[in-house]
């Protein structure tokens, strides 16, 4: 197969012998040789013979893990047009890092179409290692986190969210995550030390608009003006809502000076939250308090000058 004279015949006397041929075919289901003339011909061929999908799939796989970068795209490519296999998922998704270099490896569709059927929490962590370390935009690394819908992947978006490149893509993707984004955005807010990152974070709360979010978020108890009285349970609390407060305690704070010694704005419907809201409870007499499911209310005081 392949020779400019000799492939036609080739190819006939294959198909004469039948699947028996099916074994000395198989590696050349990827082949990289110029000009591609053998890997068409061998497919053709494992098509003709109706050739076991668990076979094709283990020479896949096989051939991920090649030096031969050709080689690896045209597996990539046949696996991204291929039927999902569940029984190949954890061997597919572990063949696949090989082909995570860095960001510019995500601009390979079949690779990203790949992650998408396949990829697991392994791929994950590949991937957030790539967006954390590189310091150009890693607008690709984070569209795929967004798709493989992996919790890790969800935090470590995140955390982009301050960062000058990615933020604007890496909020994109957390609205588009919906209900999936809101636990690990919390979660990243309140174990994070960068002010700039709680801050995008409680933006990103109020914006992707969740069942659970019936609030909007108001301030961040990591600014200057407020500090928390730590409770025992008190990763879990954390979840501040604006409601029911005094109207002239909130012009007190909103006439201060935030930490950039900006004039705060009203956030819009900050003065409309539902009376019949639990949360909403959580303002009260001008105090704001952490709502926890394990411990009482614990109080936030005011430091307001």
């Amino acid at each position: 197969m392949g020779n400019i004279f000799e492939n036609g015949v080739a190819i006939d006397a294959l198909m004469e012998m039948g699947p028996v041929a099916e074994i000395a075919i198989l590696p050349f289901l990827n082949d990289s040789s110029f000009p591609g003339s053998k890997r068409d011909a061998a497919r053709k061929l494992l098509k003709a013979y109706n050739t076991r999908s668990e076979l094709l799939f283990t020479q896949c796989i096989k051939d991920l893990g090649s030096t031969d970068g050709n080689c690896r795209n045209g597996a990539l490519q046949w696996i991204a047009q291929s039927e999902v296999s569940n029984q190949r998922k954890a061997d597919i998704s572990a063949a696949l890092n090989k082909s995570i270099e860095n960001e510019g490896s995500l601009r390979n569709r079949d690779l990203v179409a790949c992650l998408e059927k396949y990829g697991t929490s392994e791929n994950a962590k590949k991937l957030i290692e790539i967006l954390e370390a590189n310091k150009l935009p890693g607008h690709e690394t984070i569209r795929v986190l967004a798709k493989m819908r992996d919790p890790d992947g969800v935090k470590a978006i995140a955390r982009q969210g301050a960062n000058f490149f990615n933020g604007g893509e890496a909020r994109k993707a957390l609205k588009e995550s919906g209900d999936l984004a809101e636990p690990s955005v919390i979660e990243v807010m309140t174990m994070t030390n960068d002010r700039g990152c709680r801050l995008k974070c409680i933006e990103v709360l109020g914006e992707i608009g969740t069942p659970n979010l019936r609030c909007r978020p108001l301030i961040s108890v990591t600014t200057s003006q407020l500090f928390h009285t730590p409770a025992p349970c008190d990763s879990q609390a954390w979840r501040l809502r604006y409601a029911n407060g005094s109207k002239a305690w909130l012009r007190r704070w909103m006439s201060a000076k935030d930490d950039c010694g900006r004039r705060r704005k009203p956030k819009p419907g900050a003065t409309g939250a539902s009376r019949s809201c639990p949360e909403a409870r959580a303002f009260r007499g001008g105090q704001f308090m952490s709502v926890c499911t394990s411990c009482k209310p614990t109080r936030v005081r005011s430091r307001l000058s």
